[in-house]
């Protein structure tokens, strides 16, 4: 079968261990992996759901990953290797997929993995009522699904879909039996996985447990056995400076989102390791709306653009936490990004206030804010009020838009609710945003039309043109023919000024020299799995 490797060695390239091996350095002075103990754990955010299927949020999609496995998996590089199936075969012209599974696999409830629990779980997908996300992206090209005996079943698709590979690799499989439990939509301890570890205990704001699966099967070419930690308790801190705290006084062991004022404690301090990554996907950026004014005008997204030194502004921030962002694409987005906007920057001031000036924007109120037609040039975005950095940072270009252009970019600072209702009517000058993802899903999600996929297009953008080259890329099987198509998607959308990439978002860990054998993922992005990290 083509493409499909055994799962290689862990890649030490972006581990929290100082002077890294391919076993991974010894807190205690030996290389040898220890038994027994828990992990102790901080993260920023409460889950909105613990159910792996539905959730978006992407700090607890990690800790999840820990629970529940793919069909497939990813390697550094990207290839596709074993995971809940063995190998995979496309027949019919790319239109089905036909998947041998693995075997003797159990879900940690005591269910059986085989072709049935397979076909459920693509059933329940496509159901609306269970995932209501089941009208866009990968899913929703399914077409139907076949077994074809206990270890093997096809998935046929509406037509060749090259991004579905991506799908197979990513959503999490659970047990059957779960979609009957009264809390399926919350998820959490009643919803069983294959993982290493399994979710045992949730206090909504407070913590979420896990405890080694022991009856845990590895996929085809990893280390045999199970995890080397009894457990895993994270506790849920939404204060950075606390979960800094915690982690100098001993009181856990590793920090997921590192405040970038603390990043050189612990980089320096050979007590602890730091280590970052950016996520695969889209960065952090601001979405121009072109369906309304005064954003659907390209002269005032274009001056609002050149009037941002957005080097400058991302770099007050966060400092040498983040690098900037010069795509719509990471720079780790395999097979999607390839450096061809690097560089190019746009900020210039005289050229914003020319475009301004010609579009007709030359009146001023009272406050030095442009006008035309009696209306001033006001942006509004809406900011979740708990993302500290980026509020900062949209304030920082704020004040630029407004000194150098005349531009009310307003920074409006408000809830999850305010912010979804906002996306619902569509009424706003521009949304933030990033993305985590594999592959062209994330660039279909944001530039796809709405009614065909384009799940998270806050730009409201349907120039034919976009839906084209997507549709291009989703029927050739020539990988580079695909990162090629993709490459244009974004020159257009940059061309167009649909979009102002900021930085590239990722991950900010930080951890006591005493955890051994924990890194980040350095293709999917987020903390590795647990499954082979150890106290010293």
């Amino acid at each position: 079968m083509t493409g499909l490797r055994r799962l290689a060695a862990a890649a030490c390239a972006l581990t929290l261990l100082a002077g890294c091996s391919a076993t991974g350095a010894s807190g205690n002075g030996s290389e040898q992996p220890v038994r027994g103990g828990t992990l102790r754990w901080a993260i920023p955010d409460d889950p909105t759901t613990l159910n792996p299927q539905l959730t978006t949020q992407t700090t607890i999609k990690t800790l999840l990953y820990n629970t529940y496995d793919s069909f497939f998996a990813r390697d550094a590089s990207g290839g596709i290797v074993p995971a809940l199936a063995r190998s995979y075969e496309l027949v019919d012209g790319g239109r089905t997929y036909r998947v041998r599974l693995a075997t003797g696999v159990h879900f940690s409830n005591g269910e059986v993995w085989n072709a049935d629990a397979a076909l459920t779980n693509i059933a329940k997908l496509r159901d609306p009522a269970y995932n209501r996300s089941a009208s866009i992206g990968a899913i929703s090209h399914v077409q139907d699904v076949r077994k074809i005996d206990d270890t093997q079943f096809e998935i046929v698709l509406r037509a060749a879909y090259s991004p579905f590979l991506d799908y197979l690799a990513t959503v999490p499989i659970i047990a059957p039996g779960s979609y009957a439990a009264a809390e399926v939509q919350a998820g959490g301890p009643g919803i069983a996985g294959t993982g290493p570890f399994i979710l045992s205990k949730y206090q909504r704001g407070q913590s979420i447990e896990f405890v080694r699966n022991d009856g845990y099967v590895a996929p085809e070419g990893a280390r045999a056995g199970v995890a080397y930690l009894d457990g895993v308790n994270v506790k849920i801190v939404p204060e950075a400076a606390v979960r800094t705290g915690l982690l100098t006084s001993a009181q856990t062991d590793v920090i997921s989102d590192v405040s970038p004022t603390d990043i050189e404690l612990f980089a320096k301090d050979p007590s602890y390791r730091y280590v970052h990554g950016v996520t695969p996907g889209t960065p952090y950026a601001l979405y121009f709306n072109v369906s309304r004014t005064p954003t659907a005008e390209q002269s005032v997204r274009e001056a609002l653009v050149d009037s941002v030194d957005v080097g400058a502004s991302v770099q007050s921030v966060f400092g040498n936490a983040v690098q900037r962002a010069w795509a719509p694409s990471t720079s780790t987005s395999v097979g999607v990004h390839t450096g061809r906007f690097d560089n190019r920057d746009h900020y210039d001031p005289r050229r914003a206030a020319d475009l301004l000036d010609k579009a007709g924007w030359i009146g001023r109120d009272d406050q030095g804010f442009r006008t035309k037609d009696g209306q001033r040039l006001t942006v509004s975005v809406y900011v979740n009020a708990k993302s500290e950095n980026n509020v900062t940072l949209l304030q920082a270009i704020s004040g630029q838009a407004r000194q150098n252009a005349g531009i009310d970019l307003d920074v409006r600072l408000v809830d999850t609710g305010t912010r979804t209702a906002r996306i619902g009517s569509g009424d706003y000058g521009a949304f933030e945003n990033s993305q985590g993802g594999t592959g062209g899903t994330p660039l279909e999600y944001l530039w796809a039309p709405k009614q065909n996929g384009g799940y998270y297009n806050f730009s409201n953008a349907a120039d034919p043109k976009l839906a084209e080259l997507l549709e291009q890329s989703w029927v050739t099987d020539d990988n580079a023919a695909r990162a090629t198509l993709y490459s244009d998607l974004q020159q257009f959308v940059l061309d167009r000024f649909y979009t102002l990439p900021l930085y590239e978002s990722g991950d900010q860990l930080a951890g006591s020299a005493r955890v051994n054998g924990l890194k980040l993922r350095p293709y999917r992005g987020g903390a590795e799995s647990w499954f082979d990290v150890w106290l010293g």
